[in-house]
């Protein structure tokens, strides 16, 4: 278990350890074989968009959101480290696209379930159309399977 653990957080700690050493440099996307084992999103994905989204919005968000499979896996179903984002249980907030972006922007302190706080921006460095976008795929993704 502690393997498959390892296996699915090593890869994503190394993409964000390697974006914060740039310095002031231009942030480097994640490398494209982890951006791959990220949830897919599909056209039918697009009934569950919030208004005013895109599913193209909603594809850069799962780009981006190799930062937050750190703690919430890659396939954003949860590890020892973060709350699995593929369903409706949510703590503290009831799953709207403004809550999960102030979560994202704030981040959040620790639990009893998860002793390590979320830090600001989920420890990216988000421009706010950036945020819209990640906030954007984790809510088509925790409303259910199609």
């Amino acid at each position: 278990m502690l393997r498959r653990v390892l296996a699915a957080l090593v890869p994503g700690a190394l993409a964000v350890l390697a974006a914060c050493a740039g310095g002031d440099e231009e942030q480097r996307p994640p490398p494209d074989h982890l951006e791959e084992q990220v949830v897919r999103l599909d056209s039918s994905l697009a009934a569950r968009l919030p208004e005013g989204a895109t599913l193209e919005m909603a594809e850069e968000g799962r780009r981006l959101f190799v930062v937050c499979a750190v703690c919430h896996g890659l396939d954003a179903g949860g590890t020892h480290f973060g709350s699995s984002l593929r369903d409706a249980e949510w703590n503290a907030i009831s799953g709207e696209l403004e809550e999960i972006e102030a979560v994202v922007r704030s981040g959040t302190g620790a639990t009893e379930d998860y002793p390590i706080p979320m830090p600001v921006m989920g420890g990216g460095d988000f421009t706010e159309a950036q945020l819209r976008a990640l906030a954007t795929y984790v809510f088509v993704i925790s409303r259910g399977e199609p």
